[in-house]
């Protein structure tokens, strides 16, 4: 991130499908999770909520679709973070790192856009979404 002076709000984006948005909007970020390896085993950690310094969604790399057959990136969310909450922000490498295994690191290491990409643990309140705009992409 950015160099920052004390005290100033974190500016981050969430993308989200077209049919995720209103309920978003009117909830916050509650769903975020992430699939973690454990002892051969798949789980869920759950309230991790995924953001991206790079608002552009032409360059979010996850969104692949080849499992889902609509964009994952239709609207980008203006998020911001208040200052007294950064220390539930922590940047996904580091997030990973407490998850060790090659599947666990797969999830981060490799992907275009990456060293953007933070996890926020716990819930986004409406409130911290500033903003959404279309991106273009199709639905």
């Amino acid at each position: 991130m950015k160099q920052r002076k004390a005290g100033s709000p974190i500016t981050l984006y969430h993308f989200c499908a077209a049919h995720t948005l209103q309920s978003i909007l009117d909830s916050g970020l509650t769903l975020g999770c992430t699939p973690i390896w454990e002892d051969g085993k798949l789980r869920v950690e759950e309230k991790t909520q995924w953001l991206t310094l790079d608002g552009a969604s032409s360059r979010q790399s996850w969104d692949t679709r080849i499992v889902l057959p609509y964009s994952r990136t239709a609207y980008r969310l203006t998020i911001v973070i208040p200052y007294n909450h950064r220390k539930k922000l922590i940047r996904a490498p580091d997030f990973m790192a407490q998850f060790p295994g090659e599947e666990n690191q797969s999830l981060i290491e490799g992907w275009a856009g990456s060293e953007c990409w933070y996890i926020f643990r716990g819930i986004i309140p409406p409130a911290w979404i500033v903003g959404h705009k279309r991106t273009g992409e199709q639905p």
